[in-house]
């Protein structure tokens, strides 16, 4: 039991919704949601609800951005992993039950204190932050994203963010409880109607160890090592305390990766790191058996509704186990040897039928559970296999995600020889791109459930270590963003997919016809694939309890600099789209929700929201500041919400207007024969062992010909990899930079040691290139499959001693006050021999991606440049419609030392201010 009393903060809300009573989230009730990891029975999918769903998200509609944000985006600044891959308090999905949205996380709090971590930016400056955290539960309401309680275990964590990894603390939902295993392995309950906290309990062995552990960090200052492996731990504790146990150091890693928990016959349980099955009474917390066995903790338990009742299913590495849920006796235990080197995965259950990774290899399997034990039903090859993804079963199927294209079309045809409905010439066709090359990073296939016969394969985009869910037809997948899949056993299709910021390695949620995933700003996000127009209110709405959306006609131009933010697998998207859509929801006459779209319902919140809006009387009045992806909006705003329609009218000051003003810029070499060359490798080019930096390759260019190679790292290369060059053959011709070159590496404890070729060819432009390379390792190629691991870029610095020439030249050529704001443009324009070989346009302080440049009518002669330039301002790159026209007339000249100098005017976007009206009807009550 704790020994403190939790923070409770519940939230103003109507009061018929805190009085009112959460269902009952099991197996066989009308609307079991999505209660706990797994779902409602443990095969990863949802009961049907019988909605009809659409195919796109573009033709459903984007429900809501919950009230409640994640508690760490404060807390990230310094580390070299995007926000997304760092947790973000955890990384819990989201469960769903009695119209409720559980989620849980850290939360960071305590003193600030330096922390060490290992992947961080060779260039970061020293980093405070929080080392303590409260395990933390926030209940959210279904249909509006309200929060309605969060409940916070005061000094239970530590700030994991530090270390980039969180475990998947993930509640279950079950006789009106909620209880979750926290960062540290305590076991937490609340009253899952009002957020109550009931009790926690320790579950024993690393738990305790890691509450140690917490007091180390807490003294020395620091969360870092390898958690409680720390050799600075194990110093710190040999002297405060005993040495570590073996149990205590079996599987201990101090990230949190307890198991999740299930709950049957009033007892939860769960698995934990040092390989024991613990259970607890819910009611009083009282732990009631603990049983030791090889399992591994983020396997979690399942429940199995034999005819003898509910028991607790186990599957560890060497057996089956099961378990009476009250005492933890056997009712029975079966070998299976499950588990292999792919352990991550929680098995799935559906009726009678358990499916995990099998006794002969790392394939999955599929036992029949009866009153005797397990009976193998069939087992598939090594292939049919996954990591830390779960196993699906949906409809009588399993379907297995995260297969390895190669490693399927190694044996394809010994594949086809047993299943040639699903391994046809058409389905290995489609795993390859235009190139010839497989164009997926991932297969999925499907299996009958009783025969274990494989029915289909298709490529599909890369996993994000999450694993499938199902409902109502559909599979949905998180691929560094989000993808539709229809579920035909036979016919799999990719219906959609939309690029969001959701959080890595988190499952969504899904059920009735609603997407619900973690985002990075916010903590939740909801999707409705429902099909139908939304329902306009059957009664006059009430400003006060609404659901209000706006439509800001025109806005669309940028007001400020605000560069897009990037992460791994591209930009974050926005759907094109005419006006920008603002949506607010009220309570109680205050705004409590506001975030902004593009129509089509583009929703991608964690870069669309609102950071002002005043509401007073029924009247939406003031000064807006929303921002969305790389643009600022700043409108005034005069709406009254208290009609059924709203009116009212908007301005934003930004114009297009002329532009005049000075040139200047600078005149450089261009790189003919000469040069020296700075070249960088993504760095999984040897297989993704480099640890965390790129690769340098620096050389010279003499008459064209690449000498003097060296290879280097960010890091200090000589602990991580030794290598010596074969052959360098590099050339510089008709610009464009070839190489082909063949290396030896030895490993010094990171990289992946062999034989290694790797064959480039970039254009270069602006004494710049960046392309792509492939590289294969003692003859077998590796190339990365994701195309931005597969990138070189680089530039050139021509030799010193060749002249400056006119003809011969790089023009860099900086338009002052040409674009809003009084920023300036600049223009790159490269001369071979007289002729403009290449043209490029940027303004970093105006927007980040690069404009497009049009060289309508340019001259070059004796130096000197005259006539009109044509650009297209891109403000994102991703909104067409925002993209503005500008053309310049410009007029200017090399000077002896290389400077440029000159005039310019022009006209930039539109020629009238932009103003216009709002529109927009009150879409929901209360």
């Amino acid at each position: 039991m704790p020994t403190t009393m939790p923070q409770h903060t519940p939230r103003t809300f109507a009061a018929g919704l805190l009085t009112a009573l959460i269902a009952v989230a099991s197996a066989g009730e009308a609307d079991p949601g999505y209660p706990g990891w797994r779902g409602p029975e443990g095969s990863g999918a949802a009961i049907d609800s019988g909605v009809e769903t659409v195919e796109r998200f573009a033709d459903g509609r984007f429900a809501w951005a919950s009230e409640a944000e994640n508690p760490l985006p404060h807390d990230w600044k310094g580390i070299s992993r995007p926000l997304r891959m760092i947790g973000n308090g955890g990384y819990g999905q989201p469960v769903v039950a009695g119209g409720r949205v559980y989620v849980a996380t850290f939360t960071p709090t305590g003193p600030e204190a330096t922390i060490f971590w290992e992947n961080v930016e060779a260039d970061s400056p020293v980093v405070t932050k929080r080392i303590d955290a409260d395990d933390t539960l926030t209940c959210i309401d279904a249909a509006t994203g309200l929060t309605l309680w969060q409940t916070r275990i005061p000094e239970s964590g530590l700030n994991f963010a530090a270390k980039m990894y969180a475990g998947h603390y993930i509640p279950c939902i079950a006789e009106n409880k909620a209880v979750w295993v926290g960062c540290l392995g305590q076991m937490h309950c609340v009253d899952a109607t009002t957020g109550d906290h009931l009790w926690t309990a320790s579950t024993g062995g690393v738990a305790e160890l890691d509450a140690r552990y917490r007091a180390y960090c807490l003294d020395v200052g620091k969360v870092g090592g390898r958690g409680p492996n720390d050799r600075g731990f194990a110093e710190w504790k040999a002297e405060a305390d005993a040495p570590m146990t073996p149990e205590e150091n079996a599987g201990s890693r101090g990230f949190g990766w307890d198991s999740t928990v299930v709950i049957t016959d009033g007892v939860a349980v769960a698995n934990t790191r040092n390989g024991a099955a613990v259970a607890h009474d819910i009611e009083s917390g009282e732990q009631l058996w603990r049983r030791p066995g090889a399992l591994c903790a983020t396997r979690g338990p399942l429940v199995w509704h034999g005819a003898a009742g509910p028991h607790i299913v186990t599957v560890s590495r060497q057996q089956i186990a099961c378990l009476d849920p009250r005492t933890g006796a056997e009712a029975w235990t079966s070998p299976c040897g499950a588990g292999g080197n792919y352990n991550g995965h929680t098995p799935a259950i559906a009726g009678d039928l358990l499916v995990a990774t099998g006794p002969e290899s790392d394939g999955f399997a599929c036992w029949r559970l009866n009153a005797d034990g397990a009976e193998l039903l069939w087992q598939l090859p090594d292939v049919f296999a996954s990591g830390y993804e779960s196993p699906l079963i949906y409809r009588d199927h399993l379907w297995i995600s995260r297969i390895r294209p190669k490693r399927l079309l190694k044996h394809w045809d010994d594949h086809a020889a047993h299943w040639p409905a699903a391994f046809t010439d058409a389905a290995r066709q489609a795993l390859y791109n235009d190139e010839g090359r497989v164009g997926f990073r991932n297969a999925m296939a499907c299996v009958a459930l009783e025969s274990g016969r494989v029915t289909s394969v298709i490529g599909t985009p890369m996993l994000d270590h999450a694993s499938l869910v199902a409902a109502d037809g559909l599979l949905y997948m998180n691929t560094y963003g989000l993808t539709l899949v229809a579920a035909d056993p036979q016919q799999p299709q990719i219906l959609d997919r939309i690029d969001v910021q959701n959080i890595w390695c988190t499952s969504p949620a899904a059920c009735n016809g609603r997407l619900y995933f973690r985002g990075t700003r916010k903590m939740v996000n909801c999707w409705d694939l429902r099909a139908g127009e939304e329902p306009l209110p059957a009664r006059d709405p009430d400003w006060r309890n609404a659901r209000i959306r706006l439509d800001l006609e025109g806005i669309r131009q940028p007001s400020s600099g605000h560069r897009v933010t990037r992460y791994r697998g591209g930009t974050a998207p926005m759907t094109p789209g005419t006006d920008l859509r603002l949506h607010l929801r009220t309570r109680e006459g205050q705004i409590r929700q506001a975030w902004v779209t593009y129509p089509p319902e583009h929703a991608d919140p964690e870069h669309a929201w609102i950071e002002d809006c005043t509401l007073n009387d029924g009247r939406l009045q003031g000064r807006l500041h929303i921002r969305a992806v790389a643009l600022h909006y700043r409108p005034t705003i005069d709406v009254d919400l208290r009609a059924a329609q709203v009116s009212g009218n908007y301005a934003d000051p930004d114009t297009g207007t002329t532009r005049n003003g000075p040139i200047t810029g600078v005149a450089s070499r261009v790189v003919q024969a000469n040069a020296t060359v700075a070249l960088r490798l993504r760095r999984e080019w040897n297989g993704g062992m480099n640890p965390g930096h790129q690769t340098y390759l620096d050389f010279r260019l003499e008459d064209g010909v690449g000498v003097d190679p060296q290879l280097r790292t960010r890091g200090k290369s000589e602990q991580t990899w030794t290598a010596t060059f074969d052959r360098f053959d590099v050339t510089f011709a008709d610009g464009v930079l070839t190489g082909d070159l063949a290396l030896q590496v030895a490993s010094n404890g990171h990289a992946k040691g062999g034989d290694y070729r790797v064959t480039f060819a970039a254009p270069v432009s602006c004494n710049r290139f960046s392309d792509s390379f492939r590289v294969w390792r003692n003859g077998e190629e590796v190339t990365p499959h994701n195309p931005v691991n597969r990138q070189i870029w680089g530039s050139m610095e021509p030799d010193a001693n060749e002249a400056l020439q006119p003809e011969n030249a790089l023009y860099e050529i900086s338009l002052e006050r040409a674009l809003p704001r009084d920023k300036a443009l600049r223009l790159f324009l490269e001369y071979r021999a007289g002729d403009l070989v290449s043209a490029k346009a940027d303004s970093p302080d105006f927007c980040a991606a690069a404009h497009t440049l049009d060289t309508d009518a340019v001259r070059l002669d004796q130096g000197r440049l005259t006539g009109t330039v044509g650009v297209i301002v891109r403000t994102d790159g991703f909104v067409p419609l925002s993209d503005m026209p500008a053309r310049y007339r410009i007029d200017c000249a090399m000077n002896a030392d290389g400077t440029v100098t000159g005039e310019h005017n022009g006209i930039y976007g539109l020629r009238q201010p932009r103003k216009g009206t709002v529109s927009g009807v009150v879409l929901e009550g209360p």
